[in-house]
């Protein structure tokens, strides 16, 4: 008997791989290390009779250090706290996905420890949701913390990681030069480890032909250069941004094992290039691919408004404001829809080339009643975006209200849980048809259809509660937008408001008088 001791990709639990020959056959058993003999018994016929003290110095010696003893359930409870932060995540339920960050990250440090490599990941992960958010100075907490950690690991390919984290939350505060220098050493530190001679474990169990051996580092090479792609992008590299795109391209086309969704990303980065390159037809056809793509994996989501507003944005750029105008509509009845904040689903720079197009379309209109109505149409969806300490204030305290009332708290604890179950389904029902027919399961889809709905029935009979339950929680949370109409009719004749949409180049400025709406261009950011 053999015992091979290693950790799990996800998370850094120990894992046991217990092998054994019989009859020129080799038999394999894998489970975390406390299943170990139950592993060695459904391997051999006279499993050994050791005691629970023997057992432990079995471990021991395999993994040469003491290992926490974590239980399935732990280990389970832990993977289902990461699969509802990402799903949460792509709905743009990030505080959901903060929450459950936040407990996957305190099983894990207790069990592992704080310094466990391990933990950098869950960190990493959870520094960067900060940063999508705008909450900067937290992010770079958590990325402090998490540098401590992968600076001491033995991988290679934790440090690798790291840098390409940081080059997103570079990207997300506008810095694009850190961004490229981040995604530069990004991209040689993932080549450098490919390069790396590694056995083929994959090979042993028989899954060679599902994954390349290699097939999660070509991914993060992949991923690493679809983010030098974008800030060069930013930086108008459109040649280096094109280079990068297209090797990423290639990697997710040709590696066996990635999930499909990536692919998206890097759809989505050459519809942005196309565009800059003033290739509209280019841009369509690759962000079309993207859109579709993101449909099928996760419906109308705010990684599906992305798709939207880049090629609003591309319609805008080449001057088709009619088309960039309707493809918004399209965006903000999504956001409608969601049942999350609009700050949560879209943001000021996403914004701009709406603002551009109406501004631009309303100076070839004559009519000022047909004028007045794009500016309104505009005033409305500036109100999606939100100053991030606002965001910050509301759920602060709704999670006061929510602390002050029991039965609040058991009701909104359901909701969460029906939505996690309902997002889940969504991601794993999308996975399960893009498989090739021979792969497919009809009892799986059956199931997971029947689950999809009837989540989705949970879900819906839960908001209804609460909103009629607890109508001040709901109002707090999901605010009505100001009505521009109600908004006139309280200023005074002599009376203005003045409001604006700041983005990193561009802004707008909005005037509302008891007569009507302006919206100004302003070409700074």
């Amino acid at each position: 008997i053999a015992i091979a001791a290693c950790r799990l990709n996800s998370g850094g639990w120990p894992h046991v791989v217990v092998m054994t020959t019989s009859n020129s056959l080799l038999r394999i058993a894998e489970g975390p290390p406390t299943t170990l003999p139950t592993l060695i018994s459904a391997l051999t016929a006279k499993p050994p009779g050791l005691s629970r003290l023997q057992w432990a110095d079995t471990l021991r010696t395999a993994f040469a250090e003491n290992i926490p003893l974590v239980s399935p359930r732990e280990l389970e409870r832990f993977s289902e706290l990461v699969r509802g932060a990402r799903a949460a995540n792509a709905q743009g339920q990030h505080a959901e996905s903060e929450r459950m960050l936040r407990q996957a990250l305190d099983i894990q440090s207790k069990l592992l420890g704080e310094g466990n490599p391990a933990v950098a990941d869950t960190l990493m992960d959870l520094a960067l949701s900060m940063s999508n958010r705008g909450r900067k100075e937290e992010a770079e907490g958590l990325f402090a913390r998490a540098d401590l950690i992968v600076q001491k690991s033995p991988k290679d390919s934790d440090r690798a990681r790291l840098l390409t984290y940081y080059g997103f939350h570079a990207a997300n505060h506008g810095d694009f030069d850190a961004g490229l220098r981040a995604a530069n050493n990004a991209v040689a530190a993932w080549r450098k480890q490919l390069a790396t001679p590694k056995l083929n474990i994959s090979a042993i169990g028989g899954a060679a032909d599902d994954f390349d051996p290699d097939y999660l580092d070509r991914g993060e090479l992949g991923l690493a250069l679809n983010l030098l792609a974008n800030m060069a992008r930013n930086l108008e590299e459109i040649s280096t941004a094109n280079t990068a795109a297209a090797e990423a391209l290639s990697i997710f086309n040709t590696t066996k094992g990635l999930p499909q969704w990536w692919r998206s990303d890097i759809l989505l980065t050459l519809g942005k290039i196309s565009s800059a390159q003033g290739r509209l037809s280019a841009a369509e056809t690759y962000l079309n691919a993207a859109l579709k793509e993101r449909r099928i994996f996760q419906g109308d989501s705010p990684q599906t408004i992305q798709v939207l507003a880049a090629l609003g944005a591309a319609y805008q750029r080449e001057g088709m404001y009619t088309s960039a105008i309707i493809t918004y509509r399209e965006i903000f009845k999504i956001v409608r829809e969601l049942g999350i904040p609009p700050s949560e689903a879209v943001t000021t720079e996403e914004l701009i080339p709406f603002g551009l197009a109406i501004t631009a379309y309303a100076k070839t209109l004559k009519d000022p009643q047909q004028i007045q109505g794009r500016y309104a149409e505009a005033f409305d969806a500036f109100q999606f975006v939100r100053p991030v300490n606002l965001d910050q204030t509301v759920n602060l305290a709704a999670a006061r209200l929510a602390s002050d009332n029991p039965d609040m708290q058991s009701l909104l604890d359901r909701l969460s849980q029906a939505q996690r179950i309902r997002d889940t389904t969504n991601t794993e029902l999308a996975f399960e048809s893009t498989l090739p027919d021979d792969q497919r399961s009809k009892i799986v889809e059956d199931r997971l259809i029947t689950q999809k709905r009837q989540s989705e029935a949970a879900v819906k009979a839960l908001e209804s509660e609460l909103a009629q339950k607890f109508p001040e929680y709901r109002a707090l949370t999901h605010p009505r937008p100001l009505s521009l109409v109600a908004l006139r009719e309280r200023l005074a004749p002599e009376e203005g408001l003045m409001s604006f949409l700041i983005g990193r180049r561009q802004s707008f400025v909005t005037l509302i008088t008891r007569a009507g709406i302006h919206i100004g261009h302003i070409k700074e950011g």
